[in-house]
């Protein structure tokens, strides 16, 4: 059977054919929907539903796509995961990108682990990117106010945030109370 067929009808019968193969290599999969995108201009969506895939799915086609070769490299051999390195390539600074990836690799990490240090990368992104970020300006809204409370050693009103923590057992309670009121 001879068919003509368009250019989304070519790349919907090759791309179903190459999805069904068992030894499809992830990276060529990659690149090839980056490559039909840009040719087409079509979006996830639209590429998601001629290849009968989520949006999702082609998305993250599309982030290994644009992760760097070492990466890649990786994901080919199948010494890096596709989970491990979704996780890791939504690091910005690709120093700290590059050295996780080759450690994920060496101690062969899971998905769980991998999203861990991402999640620890964002939360330390300041000490990790060498930055300082400014203060808001004077047009920014103020701050909560302290919380307060009454030191029971002195009586007085100070910031929560100045106040230390200690346990003392329910039964020395009174005797605590005894000695600040013996010695205050």
């Amino acid at each position: 059977i001879v068919r003509e067929l368009d250019d989304e009808a070519t790349f919907g019968v090759m791309a179903a054919e190459n999805l069904e193969r068992a030894d499809v290599n992830i990276v060529d999969e990659a690149n090839f929907i980056k490559e039909y995108m840009n040719k087409t201009g079509k979006d996830a969506a639209e590429v998601g539903k001629i290849l009968r895939r989520s949006e999702q799915y082609v998305i993250q086609r599309l982030m290994i796509a644009e992760m760097p070769d070492y990466a890649k490299s990786y994901l080919k051999s199948g010494d890096l995961t596709l989970g491990v390195a979704l996780a890791l390539g939504q690091i910005e600074n690709e120093t700290i990108r590059e050295k996780w990836i080759h450690l994920a690799v060496e101690q062969g990490i899971s998905v769980a682990t991998a999203q861990y240090q991402l999640r620890d990368y964002h939360a330390n992104k300041m000490m990790y990117d060498g930055v300082i970020k400014e203060r808001p300006d004077a047009g920014a809204p103020t701050p909560p106010q302290a919380v307060l409370f009454d030191c029971a050693l002195t009586g007085k009103r100070v910031d929560a945030r100045l106040g230390r923590t200690f346990w003392i057992c329910e039964e020395a309670v009174a005797d605590f109370f005894e000695f600040v009121r013996l010695y205050n």
